[in-house]
């Protein structure tokens, strides 16, 4: 699933707690589609979006967690529980097609979850930009990790619509498609710049649990 939404400002507020860490961040601003009131419309006959979620399961079949989206006001708010997750940040992200296969394969090399595709986004957008950015999970020491998002960038209908969508937790952080040293060629005339993966991804890694979006 591809959105055709302009890119909307950024606001963070971040909550820590011990052992699993909360977070609650609104990505704000109205999107294209809303009413003179600047109320959200998010079927296509103006009727209440659905609230939905997805259950989050590793390529060995164990249960990772569970995402939630549901409209509030002109956003939607997503809020997610994970476990069994390596201490540390951890990318997270809706990504643009609601299949989650565990022995799926990209060029005959296995590649759990890659049947996903890519990251929720508007066409010509790089990472950081998708409308399926979200902040990264910290997990904890025991594991867990917790958070509460709020977004203006995608609707709950356009979750569910064509080949759907599905909510991903990836093995490494997000760099947000920051570009770091190893990026920049030494010397005279220095050139570099994040390289495809980088500006796809974020260079989150491997992806360690998956769940397909669905209505509750």
């Amino acid at each position: 699933m591809r959105l055709a939404h302009p890119r909307t400002g950024l606001s963070r507020s971040l909550r820590a707690t011990t052992g699993a860490v909360g977070a609650l961040l609104v990505i704000g601003g109205s999107l294209a589609g809303c009413g003179e009131s600047g109320s959200r419309q998010d079927g296509p006959t103006g009727a209440p979006a659905p609230s939905v979620g997805a259950s989050l399961m590793t390529a060995k079949g164990e249960r990772a967690g569970s995402v939630s989206l549901r409209p509030v006001e002109d956003e939607v708010e997503v809020r997610v529980e994970a476990a069994g997750l390596e201490p540390g940040l951890h990318g997270f992200h809706l990504h643009e097609r609601g299949v989650c296969e565990a022995d799926a394969r990209m060029e005959g090399e296995l590649m759990p979850f890659s049947s996903a595709g890519g990251h929720v986004a508007r066409a010509g957008s790089d990472h950081g930009e998708h409308a399926g950015d979200l902040p990264p999970l910290l997990a904890g020491d025991d594991g867990t990790a917790t958070a509460v998002v709020r977004t203006g960038r995608f609707e709950v209908a356009e979750l569910l619509a064509g080949d759907g969508s599905a909510a991903m937790i990836h093995a490494d952080p997000d760099n947000a498609a920051n570009v770091p040293e190893r990026y920049v060629v030494p010397g005279p005339g220095r050139s570099g710049g994040p390289d495809a993966d980088t500006l796809e991804t974020g260079d989150s890694g491997d992806r360690v649990a998956c769940g397909k979006v669905e209505r509750r």
